[in-house]
C-alpha cells in the first residue's frame, strides 16, 4: 500500500470511498434517510453527488493524501488549509446542498452553527474528511493516512468535527483530543471537535 498526495484524476476514487464509508454516519442517516431513497444503491448515489464538488476541490488543488493499492484507493483524508482560496467552479458545495436537501440544507447550517456555540477557537488545518472502504478495517490504513496528514499538512496543527462517536476513539489515537461536543440543533445529533495534541 502506498500513501501519495491526491490529484485530480482520484476524484470518482476518492468521492465513492468517502460516499461508502459515510454510509452508517448519524448526520448522513438523517440528510439522506434511507426510506426516501428506492434503492441502497440510489443513496450512494445520492451521497456521493452530494460530495462531488468539495471532494473534486481538494483532490484538483492537492490538499488530501490517499491510500492506494494495485490502482485502487483504499483510503483518504482530506484537509483545508487556513491559507486555501475556496473554489469557484461549477457547481458548488452549497448548491448542491441546497438542490439535494431542500430545506434540510438550511437546518443543517442552523444545526451546525449552534453546534458550534460555545467551542474555543480551532486553528490550523481542518480536515473534512478521513474514510477507509469499509472492507478494510483494521489495516491500519486510517492510522497511516492520519499519520502522514500530520506530517504533511499539521505543523500548524490540525482540527476536524465527527457526528460519528465510533470514531471518536480512532481519532484520540491519532493524536487527537476533544475540545468541545455540541448537538447539532433539532437533528439532535452530537458533533465533537478535535484538536490535534
Amino acid at each position: 500500500m502506498d500513501i501519495r498526495l491526491v490529484e485530480a484524476a482520484d476524484s470518482a476514487q476518492v468521492r465513492t470511498v468517502i460516499s461508502r464509508a459515510f454510509m452508517d454516519d448519524p448526520l448522513i442517516d438523517r440528510l439522506f434517510p434511507a426510506d426516501e431513497y428506492q434503492t441502497s444503491s440510489l443513496r450512494l448515489d445520492a451521497v456521493a453527488v452530494f460530495y462531488a464538488p468539495s471532494v473534486e476541490f481538494f483532490c484538483t488543488v492537492g490538499s488530501g493524501l490517499v491510500a492506494e493499492e494495485a490502482g485502487d484507493v483504499l483510503g483518504a483524508v482530506l484537509w483545508n488549509a487556513p491559507s486555501a482560496t475556496p473554489s469557484t467552479s461549477l457547481p458548488s458545495a452549497g448548491g448542491v446542498a441546497a438542490l439535494m436537501l431542500g430545506t434540510r440544507a438550511s437546518q443543517l447550517g442552523a444545526a451546525m452553527a449552534a453546534a458550534r456555540e460555545g467551542a474555543p477557537p480551532a486553528e490550523g488545518t481542518y480536515i473534512p474528511d478521513v474514510s477507509v472502504v469499509p472492507e478494510s478495517p483494521g489495516r491500519g490504513i486510517g492510522r497511516d493516512l492520519m499519520a502522514a496528514a500530520i506530517d504533511r499538512a499539521g505543523s500548524d496543527g490540525m482540527w476536524l468535527e465527527t457526528t460519528n462517536p465510533r470514531n471518536i476513539p480512532f481519532y484520540e489515537r491519532a493524536g487527537f483530543q476533544v475540545t468541545h461536543t455540541g448537538l447539532l440543533g433539532d437533528f439532535g445529533i452530537p458533533m465533537t471537535r478535535m484538536v490535534s495534541r
